[in-house]
């Protein structure tokens, strides 16, 4: 049975859902479609490699909730036939302890 086609439209929904569950202080969906080759870039934290290792870092937002979204754009680059990146520029407004 073949594998599924990447459609990057798609990716870029799924992430852009995940991250908003997150935003209301659900992290499920996005840890949950991350693996031990996932890598997580961004500028409050170090680099991150691992499922265990982005969910440890984030596992402490559970619970938070962003108060607005401000601007986000997502963006999907194929790496290989098999690989793609999704990034992002995400500005949030929130409360304590958010992300």
């Amino acid at each position: 049975m073949g594998e599924k086609i990447l459609d990057p439209n798609e990716l870029i929904t799924m992430t852009r859902d995940a991250f908003h569950a997150c935003y209301q202080g659900d992290l499920n969906p996005w840890i949950n479609m991350l693996n031990e080759k996932s890598i997580y870039i961004g500028n409050a934290t170090p680099i991150l490699v691992g499922r265990q290792a982005i969910e440890r870092e984030f596992s402490k937002y559970t619970g938070s909730r962003v108060d607005q979204i401000l601007q986000e754009d997502y963006y999907a680059y194929p790496v290989s036939e098999d690989v793609w990146q999704v990034y992002g520029q995400i500005i949030l407004r929130g409360g304590e302890n958010t992300m």
